[in-house]
């Protein structure tokens, strides 16, 4: 989960945005859950890729859909 301090700074139109996070050795990745709060001012947005870098691999999760109250707030990837 990315702090909302964090937040704020990051999902701005056209920006690509990297986080850094610190897990214990996950395997290889089946799925990958991605959401969004929908409170607040303008809680929709467009995920096109994810990639996860890893020791046991970097995955791919192509996305290419709106966070909306219409399609959802959450949604499940597959690797590429």
């Amino acid at each position: 989960q990315i702090p909302q301090a964090t937040a704020g700074k990051h999902f701005q139109r056209t920006s690509v945005d990297t986080f850094d996070f610190q897990l214990a050795d996950l395997g290889k990745l089946k799925h990958l859950k991605v959401g969004t709060d929908p409170k607040g001012k303008g809680p929709d947005w467009h995920l096109s890729v994810v990639t996860v870098t890893s020791p046991a691999g970097s995955f791919v999760f192509m996305c290419g859909e709106w966070f909306d109250k219409k399609r959802g707030y959450e949604k499940t990837l597959a690797p590429k």
